[in-house]
């Protein structure tokens, strides 16, 4: 049903441009569009890494289930009005790669019965993902305690407590956040080496701020993983070889 509602959806794909190696702006028209750039600036072409990406995850997928299409389930609890834009997004990219996906969407939930139907989920065979959207807005809903009653083997978007420390402790980890998975294929395109390097995270969320930390410190960055309340966030960024903002 998302899937059929989404082929007018237009995904705007504006270039980035980097002016001095420190403001970035979108391509608009009225910037001007000869601007000098210093030879220590690379722009990394980020649409060709996800084409490759695409492409090397199609063929793993008819490789380990052949002509069955995977299922995911993705649990949306509450309502949030991004959350609507995420959930048709990431159903309009499962249908690329002939992707399963069932939507269920409950406005008004008990912990506990969010938590029997993740567990349904787990047990169905049929099933190879369970995503949960975040945010869930209901109130007094204790969120990593339902995300930790994933099965840690369908746990696609890598926000269980053990996925999550699994980045900081082992290299081999099985399932991560795919937008920290995302930083690291771009640094590993460049071939860039975090060692004695200072990193400088903005927004230290379990989607991206803390997976990639571990990430990079299996790499031997140096790392400082800011938040909200972080006061002076030049005393840090001033110093970063690199700068992530994960806000």
């Amino acid at each position: 049903e998302y899937c059929e509602k989404l082929t007018n959806i237009t995904i705007p794909l504006n270039e980035t441009r980097v002016i001095d190696g420190n403001k970035i702006f979108n391509n608009q028209p009225h910037f001007n569009q000869s601007i000098y750039l210093p030879s220590s600036i690379k722009i990394i072409n980020g649409k060709e890494i996800a084409t490759q990406i695409n492409d090397q995850s199609m063929q793993l997928l008819h490789n380990h289930l052949g002509s069955r299409n995977p299922k995911l389930i993705i649990f949306y609890f509450g309502y949030n009005a991004s959350s609507e834009i995420y959930i048709k997004y990431k159903c309009k990219s499962a249908c690329k790669f002939n992707i399963d996906v069932e939507v269920i969407h409950q406005l008004d939930l008990s912990e506990q019965d969010m938590i029997n139907l993740i567990k349904q989920a787990n047990a169905n065979q049929t099933v190879d993902g369970i995503m949960v959207q975040l945010p869930i807005n209901i109130p007094n809903i204790n969120v990593q305690k339902v995300l930790d009653t994933i099965d840690i083997n369908k746990d696609v978007d890598g926000l269980t407590s053990l996925n999550l420390g699994q980045v900081w402790t082992r290299s081999d980890y099985l399932l991560a956040s795919c937008t920290a998975l995302a930083c690291m294929q771009v640094f590993k395109t460049i071939n860039y080496d975090f060692k004695v390097k200072q990193v400088c995270i903005i927004g230290s969320t379990i989607v991206l701020g803390k997976p990639l930390a571990g990430m990079l410190n299996q790499l031997h960055a140096t790392i400082s993983l800011l938040n909200a309340s972080t006061p002076n966030l030049t005393t840090y960024t001033k110093f970063a070889d690199v700068i992530v903002s994960a806000t």
